[in-house]
């Protein structure tokens, strides 16, 4: 598999294997500082939502803020972050053919297993262009769009419209450790 950026930008059209239009979603990751910010649409959510989290490099504990825009309510609270690269796939992941995928050509990389996960990276470049991911029974495909490689700009990693939440109290918990 080749070694993508751990810090971009893009968004993500979500859909099922069957066509099924489960929204958009923003996201801005950067693993070397442990920020991440996902922003999520459409018919799958009743409301949109997002969700913050910051990692200062020490100690190792995250500021994670999940949030709602209509009406505005914010979730806030530390807690301790295992961090592993966006674009790892498991062991005995392999290359699998050429396929045509959102109307480009792109290499396949498909992990072990009866029900495979897939990334389709375009042809020449290695840029992201979609995932297949298989959740027991059902395939999804999420179609990745403007992929920006490189740190994504700070103010990725703002709440909307000027927004606030309150500072978390709480200390960490090993019990709420989250894998992103």
């Amino acid at each position: 598999l080749p070694n993508l950026p751990e810090q971009f930008s893009m968004s993500i059209n979500m859909t099922t294997s069957s066509g099924e239009w489960l929204g958009i979603e923003t996201m801005a990751f950067n693993l070397e500082s442990g920020d991440n910010h996902i922003f999520v649409s459409g018919p799958s959510s009743s409301q949109p939502f997002g969700q913050l989290t910051v990692s200062p490099v020490s100690p190792a504990a995250s500021w994670f803020v999940q949030y709602e825009t209509t009406p505005w309510q914010c979730k806030n609270e530390t807690i301790q972050m295992l961090w592993q690269p966006f674009w790892q796939m498991p062991p005995g992941t392999n290359f699998s053919g050429v396929k045509t995928i959102a109307g480009q050509s792109c290499n396949t990389w498909q992990s072990p297993g009866p029900n495979p996960d897939v990334l389709y990276l375009a042809v020449g470049t290695n840029t992201p262009v979609a995932i297949q991911l298989a959740v027991g029974s059902r395939n999804f495909f999420y179609y990745y769009l403007n992929w920006t490689p490189g740190p994504p700009p700070a103010s990725l990693f703002t709440l909307p419209n000027g927004r606030t939440c309150p500072q978390a109290k709480k200390k960490p918990s090993a019990a709420r450790a989250i894998a992103f």
